[in-house]
């Protein structure tokens, strides 16, 4: 119920970021500044993609302002469990991969103003 953060060339986790359920998928936005996951729907919580910002610099990242996620979409009452989600170029748009074979646009902006 983790999304960690590493640094691969030293291979030190930097940073983790926690989840009220398992954590499906991750991608960093284009720039580097934001990360999506995407959670499971379950334990009676529904699916959801949360965004993060990624401060300048990573010794940062525990202060709240890097901490607090902002919930974007949730998958509850018929909305088909999210299986994956991508950023589109230039971070306009979140595109979604769903249980049922549909695919969804979100515009990120609308949560998570720049």
């Amino acid at each position: 119920m983790t999304a960690k953060l590493w640094d691969v060339q030293t291979r030190k986790e930097l940073f983790t970021f926690h989840h009220r359920t398992p954590v499906r998928f991750a991608q960093f936005a284009h720039g580097d500044r934001m990360i999506l996951s995407v959670t499971d729907q379950v334990m009676g919580q529904p699916g959801s993609i949360l965004l993060y910002k990624l401060a300048p610099s990573l010794e940062d990242q525990s202060l709240e302002d890097y901490c607090s996620p902002v919930q974007v979409i949730t998958a509850s009452g018929n909305r088909p469990k999210i299986l994956q989600a991508h950023w589109c170029p230039l971070n306009t748009q979140i595109v979604t991969a769903n249980e049922d074979g549909t695919v969804r646009l979100y515009d990120p902006e609308v949560y998570y103003p720049p």
